[in-house]
């Protein structure tokens, strides 16, 4: 139990070295370990309807991306996608995962980096936070959008998962006041939000 207090602490407010640290644990110890046929396949998880939404044809950053089931899972319908993690033993396994895909391949791309502090080389239809968000320090989370908010498209929209709407409130009201929330999803038995939003 203490260890992962301390470990939930670490993945918050450590320092890159520390969080990347702390990931690859869990990674390499099999804990984050990719099914696709699991529970979040593309059948069951809601959020591959809005990625097919918001992001046909276009361009989806994705950060906290973990090791890649978002670029195997969802509709080969994007134009590209770039996805960026801090653990580099989950980069490994997505870049890993997609050598398979190669139809996938040519249009996926992943980067080593924290996702606080990520510079991204372009501006994407969809930001994506897939229960990413909230290992932002909060305090952080502001600056945080309002940057990334200059590498969204016109039309572009960030796209947050949250696991659990009643524990992570606070990250929702400062959503809803920082950002135009265009679409809420919720399921009446899970306490899983979902926020489609754009900038103010």
């Amino acid at each position: 139990m203490i260890r992962k207090i301390i470990a939930a602490f670490v993945k918050r407010w450590g320092s890159p070295r520390a969080r990347q640290s702390v990931w690859n644990s869990e990674y390499q110890t099999g804990k984050w370990t990719y099914d696709r046929n699991g529970q979040n396949n593309e059948a069951q998880e809601p959020i591959y309807k809005f990625l097919h939404k918001y992001g046909e044809s276009g361009s989806i950053l994705d950060l906290g991306c973990g090791s890649g089931m978002t670029a195997l899972e969802m509709k080969n319908t994007f134009r590209c996608y770039t996805g960026v993690d801090v653990s580099d033993v989950a980069i490994e396994k997505a870049r890993s995962a997609i050598s398979n895909e190669p139809d996938r391949t040519k249009k996926v791309q992943f980067f080593v980096s924290d996702i606080s502090t990520f510079v991204p080389n372009g501006r994407f239809s969809i930001i994506l936070f897939r229960e990413s968000i909230y290992y932002v320090p909060q305090l952080r989370i502001k600056g945080m959008l309002a940057r990334y908010c200059s590498h969204l498209l016109p039309e572009g929209v960030f796209l947050v998962r949250i696991c659990d709407r009643d524990r992570f409130r606070k990250i929702i009201d400062l959503l809803e006041t920082e950002l135009q929330v265009i679409e809420t999803y919720e399921v009446n038995d899970s306490k899983m939000s979902l926020l489609v939003c754009s900038p103010r």
